[in-house]
């Protein structure tokens, strides 16, 4: 019910991007998702969940580091190899 009223709302294009999964989730996330990038409670074959609480930390300490140090850039931390999205990993593997 709370869909059918959203739904007249939305254009066309954006109703096509939502999908409604039911019991068979994990079998639709897999099309859409590598194996390797996807946790494994959802199906996949990713062990360690991204903890944002360890990268938060690890990004203050950079950026509090840099900014002593007189750096007025913003930081990049790289991700855990196995949480870059696979046209990445191809790019560098190229390289």
């Amino acid at each position: 019910m709370l869909w059918k009223m959203i739904e007249g709302l939305l254009d066309d294009r954006v109703k096509s991007k939502i999908v409604f999964l039911g019991a068979e989730f994990k079998e639709a996330l897999l099309d859409v998702i590598p194996a390797h990038m996807l946790p494994k409670e959802y199906g996949g074959q990713h062990a360690t969940p991204f903890d944002l609480s360890s990268w938060a930390a690890q990004y203050a300490a950079a950026s509090e580091a840099a900014t002593k140090h007189g750096a007025n850039t913003s930081l990049t931390l790289p991700l855990d190899r196995q949480l870059q999205p696979a046209e990445e990993m191809v790019a560098m593997e190229e390289k």
